[in-house]
Formats: structure tokens, sequence, C-alpha cells
């Protein structure tokens, strides 16, 4: 992606961008396509594209300062920041280091070696989109609980089987297969065990007719507590197994 030179893009290219990652990270974690996508971004760790792009676009801001000052490639730079336009490179430049709330001039950041550079825009850019992800966050209400305190990826990722992530996932997200969670594809929110009451994860726990009932085990999901995670994860995929089959035998 040479999205460090690119010109005359706006704000909603950038998001048809987005989609097209934001489709990948769904094939990935095999999760419905309505799941939100600012719940992929922070289970996973992963910078939305538009800050890959601010990240990409200042880092070839700091080459170019660090060419020879009789360079041709210098000289157009300066001619840019001289008669600056809307939407070109330095415009963009200047644009994004206030999103990242880097506070400084062109000369200063000329100044900084290559190093030192990038160890800041990583960290700017990092907080920068965590921040707005965690601002995305609170607009939703099926993950708004979540506790995250940075971005990273979360620990149930690692050294697990790739089913029992995915069902971790898609529990923290209140997108499993269940009625209370994916209400458009079913006629009433009626527990597909018991019939009597509404099918949540909590229920699926405690509902007799997909196994036995373990007294201690809690929906402990939302909290950063890995091994209550993958306690939780497995006895949801024993309950939806159960759960299918109960469905294909009442079809």
């Amino acid at each position: 992606m040479n999205s460090e030179a690119w010109i005359g893009y706006s704000d909603k290219d950038i998001r048809e961008l987005e989609k097209c990652d934001e489709l990948l990270l769904s094939r990935i974690l095999n999760c419905d396509r309505n799941t939100s996508n600012t719940h992929k971004y922070l289970e996973l760790g992963v910078l939305p594209l538009r800050f890959v792009v601010m990240k990409r676009k200042l880092g070839f801001l700091h080459y170019l300062l660090k060419q020879d000052k009789e360079s041709m490639v210098y000289k157009v730079l300066a001619a840019t920041i001289a008669d600056t336009r809307k939407n070109d490179f330095v415009f963009t430049c200047l644009k994004y280091l206030r999103v990242l709330k880097i506070e400084m001039t062109f000369g200063e950041i000329e100044k900084l070696s290559k190093r030192k550079f990038k160890k800041l825009l990583n960290e700017k850019t990092k907080t920068a989109a965590f921040m707005y992800l965690k601002e995305q966050q609170q607009k939703q209400k099926n993950i708004r609980e979540i506790r995250y305190d940075k971005l990273s990826m979360q620990n149930y990722f690692f050294g697990r089987s790739v089913e029992v992530s995915r069902t971790i996932f898609r529990a923290r997200g209140r997108c499993l297969n269940i009625k209370m969670q994916q209400r458009w594809r079913y006629d009433d929110v009626l527990c597909v065990g018991c019939k009597s009451k509404e099918e949540s994860g909590e229920e699926m726990l405690k509902c007799k007719e997909f196994g036995e009932i373990k007294s201690k085990l809690k929906y402990d999901i939302f909290f950063e507590n890995e091994e209550k995670q993958i306690l939780v994860g497995n006895e949801m995929i024993k309950r939806l197994r159960e759960r299918k089959k109960i469905l294909e035998k009442n079809q």
C-alpha cells in the first residue's frame, strides 16, 4: 500500500477501504457482518486503516524533511509548504499531526532521528486510535461494559483453539447465534431449551436442557480474567451444540 503518497482522497474514500479490512476481520473471526467493527478492532488490538494511513503519511513527511536541501524532492516539499492548498500533501500532514496530537513544527520533526520519530509516531498513533475506538465503544450498548486499558490483542486469542477464541469473541460482543443477541433471526426470544425464559448468554449457562448446570460457573465473559473466559467459552461451545441438536430435532 503506497498510501504515504496519496493526495486528494476524502474521509469517505478511507471509510470505503476500511470496510474491506472489516470484512476480512469478519471472515477471520467467523462472525456475522453485523458484528460491531469497534469490537473487532478492540479485541484484536488492530488499528483502523485511517490511523495506518496517518502513520505512513507522517513517516513519509519525516523522510522528505531529511532530504538534501538542494534535492528536487526537498524543493518540491518546500514549495508545497510555502503555498499549501486544501487536501494537498502538506495540508493533510498538518491535519494528521493535529489528530495525533503531535504538537511539533516541521522544523522540530526534521531534527528528530528516524528511530525517535518512528517511536513517537507509533505511540501517538496507537493512543489516538485507542481513544477514538473507546469513544465509539461508548455509543454501542452491546459492548459498552467491556473494559479496555490499552489497544492490544486480548489474551484469550493466544494458545487457544480457533473455536474457543471465536466463541469468546462473539460472546463478549453479544453476537452469538442465540435469540436475545440476534433477534432479527427469530420470531420470538424464548429459549430453545426450556421455552420459558429469554434466551441470553447468561440463561444458556443455567438452562438444564443444554446439559448439566455448573452452579459456580458465571457468565464472566466481559472482564479481563482469561481463566474464567476460557471456562465460559468451552461451556458455551457444548451448549450451543446441544441447542443446535434441539433445533434440528424440532424441524
